[in-house]
């Protein structure tokens, strides 16, 4: 046999130049360099290290050694339990015992560190085997996992603390992947979908598809991944079928159910969200009046609503906030704005007197500014021209102030309530008002309304 080029050939024999084909592999043996293999193993992200059967150290890298904080030298010939302790030592020994038994053997365990304090490792235990097949030792991998475990409880903790705060929350929740897979949905969601005392994760579970109206699906899914596309803020709305449903009805004048026609929305029986009275209504009067004194012995809600053969409702506004003039619905809200955009008004209230037909408008001016009839002129011809005849007022008339609850909203019943005769402590309670004292215009206006005229 001849050598070239580090490559033994036969005497003769072509090479791999010569005949056109790759150059045969080296199979000679060059000797072993220690040291190009410690450098390697000093350079690798975690710690190595050698046990023979005995448990004694045979081989360290740097890493291991670093952090030990010792000298390499100090750690070689000592067994496991002298530089980890004993505790630490009888842990890992079920782990020892099945990688010198042929068997690799993986896992995570908690140090106290002599410095560091308590700390994570992740283990690795590879039996290091002879060239009969024999195990002659252990080969050990440990990575410090500490910081990793800290973010990984901190996620846990943070996770724990939103699942509270989703559970304490009224409203539905839930989170869904880009598969609209959902990984989390509160109780709250639970209850609605399938009833009191329902599994969470049988919550998650139910396909969202077979709890919506059918005609949304393909607009749900659309509008979601249109959002997704652009990372915006969804707003949407989608009609949810559940068993534990409040038995809504739509009623027309005579109380009788409607269907595809506009009606008030009723609630036939109890329901856990209703209110069962008012503060400071010792007689519960305030309470009847205002849900079960137009039907009955049924819960008036004061919306519109427009129940359809599909099964679907559509809410169109406040009927306690339409007027109603010569058969004609009229929307308080478009009357104001027509009624607040001119510059002399700051403020308004509207109310139909039912059995006289009246259109009665109340405005806040700027300071400053006296209700002429110049100025009323100019304000029912704006709503003559931006809406109808029918929304120009019978009378315009000034005060001070427009009542409003604490929420904002404008006391448009209990005004009207005040000009048909009822007292100003009947219609609204006074610390549910953000000015108590704005009724007090009404009661002196009625007042003089009922005066006889003069002869």
């Amino acid at each position: 046999m001849a050598e070239r080029g580090g490559s033994r050939v036969r005497p003769g024999a072509a090479t791999g130049a010569q005949a056109g084909a790759p150059t045969a592999v080296s199979t000679a043996t060059t000797p072993f360099d220690f040291s190009a293999m410690l450098t390697i193993a000093d350079m690798l992200p975690v710690m190595v290290c050698t046990l023979d059967r005995d448990r004694r150290y045979r081989f360290v890298n740097k890493p291991y050694a670093d952090w030990f904080e010792q000298p390499r030298s100090a750690m070689l010939g000592k067994t496991l339990t002298e530089i980890i302790g004993p505790d630490a030592a009888a842990f890992r020994e079920p782990m020892l015992a099945g990688a010198l038994a042929g068997e690799a053997q993986f896992f995570v365990s908690d140090f106290d560190h002599p410095t560091r304090g308590r700390v994570a490792v992740q283990t690795s235990y590879l039996p290091w085997a002879g060239g009969d097949g024999s195990v002659l030792g252990i080969v050990c991998i440990l990575t410090d996992i500490t910081e990793q475990r800290v973010a990984e409880l901190a996620l846990k903790e943070s996770e724990a603390r939103f699942r509270r705060i989703a559970n304490s929350a009224p409203a539905l929740m839930w989170v869904t992947r880009i598969d609209r897979v959902r990984d989390f949905v509160n109780e709250a969601y639970a209850e609605f979908v399938c009833g009191p005392g329902c599994d969470v994760e049988e919550a998650r579970t139910i396909d969202w598809r077979t709890r919506i109206h059918p005609e949304d699906i393909e607009r749900i899914v659309t509008e979601s991944i249109a959002g997704e596309a652009h990372s915006a803020i969804q707003t949407m709305f989608v009609w949810i079928a559940h068993d534990q449903g409040a038995d809504v009805d739509s009623f027309g004048p005579d109380g009788t159910s409607v269907l595809g026609e506009l009606g008030e929305l009723v609630i036939k029986q109890p329901m856990p969200s209703m209110p069962v009275g008012f503060w400071n209504d010792q007689d519960g009067s305030r309470y009847r009046q205002a849900y079960f004194e137009h039907y009955p012995g049924v819960w008036r809600f004061g919306d519109w609503v427009l129940l359809t053969e599909r099964g679907t409702a559509i809410i169109t506004g406040r009927s306690d906030a339409t007027l109603n003039r010569g058969g004609v619905r009229l929307g308080s809200s478009e009357i104001y704005s027509v009624v607040e955009e001119i510059d002399e008004v700051l403020d308004s209230l509207v109310v139909h007197l039912e059995e006289d037909d009246e259109l009665l408008l109340f405005v806040v001016l700027r300071p400053g500014v006296d209700l002429d009839d110049e100025l009323r002129k100019r304000i029912a011809d704006a709503l003559r021209n931006a809406l109808s005849p029918r929304h120009a007022p019978d009378a315009v008339v000034a005060v001070p102030a427009i009542p409003r609850t604490l929420t904002g909203k404008k006391l448009e019943v209990p005004v009207k309530r005040i000009l048909t005769g009822a007292e100003v402590a009947d219609v609204a309670a006074r610390d549910a008002l953000v000015d108590p004292a704005a009724l007090e215009a009404f009661a002196d206006y009625a007042g003089q309304r009922a005066q006889p005229a003069p002869s």
